[in-house]
């Protein structure tokens, strides 16, 4: 499991940096884009990688909030290069004809952030449908 874990980083980490928009999106630049703007920051192509209808979950003490497209983009531009304080570890758990989802843990000093990401092959290459959030 951990060596399944360790490609799954090291093919993400090696994804090509940029895309022109007129390229189909690979699994690998999408999920290195993903990580890359929740963990550092780096907006550069994120809303790109988003799908029209993508539908975020965050699950807190019980309770799931949901947000769309918009209220993340806006969250994220508050934060917009801030790199967070944590470690993280990015490993495929499911694939499927329909997607793929692939667990982002985020181990800070104090908690873990946990997003579900599940990504569809669309017409336009690889795309986040949902992402389910939750804290440890």
């Amino acid at each position: 499991m951990l060596g399944i874990a360790m490609v799954a980083v090291c093919g993400i980490a090696n994804a090509k940096a940029t895309k022109g928009t007129d390229e189909p999106l690979t699994e690998n630049y999408v999920m290195n884009t993903y990580v890359a703007a929740i963990t550092q920051g780096n907006l550069k192509n994120f809303n790109r990688i988003l799908e029209t209808e993508v539908t975020f979950n965050m699950v807190q003490n019980n309770e799931t909030k949901a947000l769309d497209r918009d209220d993340v983009l806006a969250n994220l531009k508050l934060n917009e290069g801030v790199k967070q304080e944590c470690t993280t570890n990015t490993s495929k758990v499911k694939e499927t004809p329909d997607g793929t989802v692939y667990q982002v843990d985020m181990k800070y000093a104090d908690h873990t952030r946990t997003d579900m990401v599940t990504i569809v092959e669309g017409s336009t290459g690889w795309k986040v449908t949902d992402v389910t959030t939750s804290y440890k």
